[in-house]
């Protein structure tokens, strides 16, 4: 969260202390966070968290600060709100041994700072990005994956998926058909396994009134599909899908 008004404008430089880091000799004592966030390059420091610390301090990227690692259903619920979470934990004497499965305090951070600016940076592939989370939210809610769920192989792949991989809707949507594709030929019990799932799908009520966009659906992750297609699966997820979905 900002800083407070009467933090004082070397609450940095005090924090620089009291974490016996060094400060820099260039940098004056009394700068202000925002001044710092704006102007100070860290090297070492990806230019995309940077640039969302940045966004975030000035009120500009919506992030919940949560003080554990959300699960990835929580993940998407707040995506779908336009949401991303920078995992915070407030007591500093916990950094140095605390983990996030394989990452460090430090490594965490970073990580949700960049997934953030992959989301929140482009206002048109955030709404893609929206609309795809909505879209994966209602296929969840009909259950039409409960069949493949049960493995662990696709819960860990598909919840990479809807939780940390902010990509194109495109993309997105792809993935999903491909990871349906992999792992029914895997765990396939039928002959036409993959095909009965993605159906189910094309018969959701978001699409069942939409005869082109079935057609586009069926094509993914075909030679049939065309830059045409992409361009109109691309509107139809930056559409608002929750207020269609409740006309």
């Amino acid at each position: 969260q900002s800083l407070p008004d009467d933090a004082g404008p070397t609450s940095l430089y005090n924090l620089f202390q009291e974490l016996k880091i060094a400060w820099p000799k260039s940098l004056p004592a009394d700068i202000s966070v925002y001044e710092f966030c704006r102007t100070v390059r860290i090297s070492p420091l990806p230019k995309a968290a940077q640039s969302a610390l940045y966004y975030f301090y000035t009120d500009k990227y919506p992030l919940e600060i949560l003080p554990f690692e959300p699960e990835p259903l929580e993940l998407l619920k707040l995506q779908i709100k336009g949401k991303r979470v920078l995992t915070f934990e407030a007591n500093y004497s916990l950094w140095p041994t605390l983990k996030y499965g394989e990452r460090d305090v430090l490594s965490f951070w970073l990580h949700d700072l960049i997934h953030a600016e992959h989301f929140l940076s482009d206002s048109k592939k955030l709404r893609g990005q929206i609309g795809f989370y909505f879209f994966v939210y209602e296929i969840m809610n009909q259950k039409l994956l409960e069949p493949l769920l049960v493995s662990h192989e696709f819960y860990k792949d598909f919840s990479y998926l809807i939780s940390d991989m902010n990509s194109h809707p495109v993309h997105l949507i792809k993935t999903l058909k491909a990871l349906i594709c992999i792992y029914n030929q895997i765990h396939e019990t039928t002959d036409n396994a993959e095909n009965i799932v993605w159906k189910r799908i094309m018969q959701l009520p978001i699409l069942s009134s939409n005869s082109e966009m079935q057609q586009i659906f069926e094509k993914l992750n075909t030679s049939n599909f065309t830059d045409i297609h992409a361009i109109k699966l691309t509107d139809f997820f930056q559409q608002d899908l929750y207020h269609l979905t409740l006309s």
